[in-house]
């Protein structure tokens, strides 16, 4: 599917890594928190699930040992895991870690709108998991809740309404 840009893509991944080693070794946690997340939803679109997985315990890591205050990341990082999870269709643990990244989110109400459409992804995820634990009810419910969400502003998250809508 990646086809000629596939060699741009391992490239790119190749000057993430290069930039998150260094900001690692400047000890600039909060540069290396920044960059993960973009690094994560690379790898996960190319299925490359042990890099994810290292990158999203390093999140993790990070976000619980106190070195970052928000916890987005600290959701983000349950949120990556989850889907390695997913890769390795353990369902149970991938609900779990999107549990767990729900409740690092925090409540819904108070969310930015940026948060709202990431709260979406989760639960299309989460819906992948339920689904592989035959909850059936409970999937097709994780995916009407992401659609409600994004409702009205497709525009706001594209790839996550075009998921929705091939669900």
């Amino acid at each position: 599917a990646w086809g000629k840009y596939f060699d741009y893509w391992r490239v790119a991944l190749d000057w993430q890594d290069w930039a998150i080693a260094t900001f690692r070794e400047a000890g600039d946690v909060s540069s290396v928190a920044r960059f993960l997340p973009d690094l994560g939803a690379e790898l996960q679109r190319l299925s490359e699930w042990e890099r994810l997985a290292t990158a999203a315990q390093e999140l993790v890591g990070l976000s619980e040992s106190g070195a970052l205050a928000d916890g987005f990341r600290l959701a983000q990082g349950y949120g990556f895991l989850g889907k390695v999870a997913l890769g390795r269709e353990e369902w149970e643990e991938a609900r779990g870690l999107f549990e767990k990244s729900f409740e690092a989110l925090g409540d819904y109400v108070d969310l930015s709108e940026e948060r709202r459409v990431y709260w979406a992804w989760l639960m299309l995820s989460q819906s992948r998991a339920l689904w592989g634990l035959d909850e059936k009810e409970a999937a097709l419910d994780s995916v009407h809740w992401a659609q409600l969400i994004m409702e009205g502003q497709p525009a706001r998250g594209p790839r996550l309404t075009v998921a929705i809508l091939n669900q």
